[in-house]
């Protein structure tokens, strides 16, 4: 169980991608396969207990952390500490005043 041979190289089996393990066996962060500049969403536990969501654009990922820009600042996100997310479309745009 594992790996299988193709003509790009190695290809992870359904389970190994459907748990995120990588080749190395380790479990690989949400955002691995996302570029830095990408509008996210990360919901993640909270210290205090519960979850919160980082919205904004990644500014810098690793194994162990991204870091998301949000309307309130940057948010760090540590990788334990991530439940799920996903990349997300650009906000829509804001509306005109209304004219009375």
């Amino acid at each position: 169980m594992g790996c299988r041979p193709t003509a790009r190289g190695i290809r992870l089996s359904a389970r190994k991608r459907a748990s995120g393990l990588g080749d190395n066996g380790r479990v690989r962060p949400l955002w691995a396969d996302w570029p830095v500049g990408t509008r996210v969403v990360i919901r993640y536990r909270r210290a205090e207990g519960g979850f919160s969501d980082a919205l904004g654009d990644l500014v810098a990922a690793d194994d162990d952390a991204a870091v998301v820009h949000t309307r309130r600042g940057p948010v760090r996100v540590a990788a334990a500490d991530a439940v799920v997310g996903k990349p997300v479309p650009p906000p829509p745009p804001r509306r005109a005043p209304r004219r009375d």
